[in-house]
């Protein structure tokens, strides 16, 4: 009896004091789902905020992808405060972050993660306050797409884990585009080169075998790593995982239309 009053006293407190992080690309986010679309045809608002309100627990931090037009974020999480960076090009895809204003201290940039190529994007960063008072950097990545551009994606990568705006506590999430080596033709699959290059800078990947991506191949392309932290386990949320939504976002085909092509991720790190 001694043990499980512990065990859910150890329980509850975690569950006070985490931190609590979602990612979830939306595709094209602002064209309706579509490269080509325009900003009218942007017709999946309702659905999405459905699913982020209705579907899962609420969340700390969000980190989107893929977006187009970030103000039309806000009206997703219209509590928070949210930060992204400026592209010339209307097209292009964003990051955006987006938290409760209370806790944060502190918005970056990180601009050699384009390593100089404005086609790519940044990594961008959160700074939060974390329970004990301390910061924790929350860092949202989108990398170089593409089965033979795993190269590019591994220097991102690098450039990122030494950037000056991490934290002591670092927790980063995303779409990795990640591909296995039948695809590139390497000797290792994306995801160990990428233990490789991160596991020396201090980053422990968080386990994942619950495919993220429901295009091809049904794909694990979306990751959660961290730094100085503990953490829950990776809670897969969407048709990918089929009992952790209701209906209609059980899905396949309905989640693909009205919300996007990717599951959304989510973590508690303490």
């Amino acid at each position: 009896m001694k043990s499980v009053t512990l065990l859910l006293l150890f329980v509850f407190c975690f569950s006070l004091k985490a931190l609590t992080v979602t990612s979830l690309n939306i595709q094209w986010y602002g064209r309706g789902g579509r490269i080509e679309g325009n900003r009218s045809d942007e017709y999946r608002q309702k659905r999405i905020k459905e699913f982020l309100t209705q579907e899962m627990p609420s969340s700390d931090v969000y980190a989107f992808q893929e977006v187009i037009e970030p103000e039309l974020i806000a009206k997703l999480v219209p509590h928070m405060e949210c930060h992204t960076y400026d592209v010339d090009n209307k097209r292009a895809q964003h990051i955006v972050l987006c938290a409760n204003p209370l806790i944060i201290v502190g918005k970056e940039v990180d601009e050699p993660t384009r390593l100089g190529r404005f086609g790519l994007r940044p990594g961008v960063i959160l700074k939060v306050r974390g329970d004990d008072g301390g910061v924790v950097s929350v860092v949202g990545v989108h990398l170089k797409a593409g089965k033979n551009d795993t190269q590019t994606r591994l220097d991102q990568l690098k450039a990122l884990s030494v950037s000056p705006f991490l934290t002591e506590k670092t927790i980063i999430v995303g779409d990795f585009n990640n591909y296995d080596k039948v695809s590139t033709g390497l000797e290792q699959d994306d995801i160990g080169l990428m233990e490789l290059l991160l596991n020396p800078e201090g980053f422990a990947k968080l386990d994942n075998k619950t495919a993220t991506y429901l295009g091809y191949n049904n794909r694990v392309f979306d990751w959660v790593w961290i730094k100085g932290l503990s953490s829950t386990p990776v809670n897969v949320i969407g048709p990918c995982r089929q009992d952790s939504v209701r209906k209609p976002f059980k899905s396949y085909g309905f989640f693909k239309r009205f919300v996007s092509d990717h599951c959304a991720l989510q973590v508690s790190v303490h």
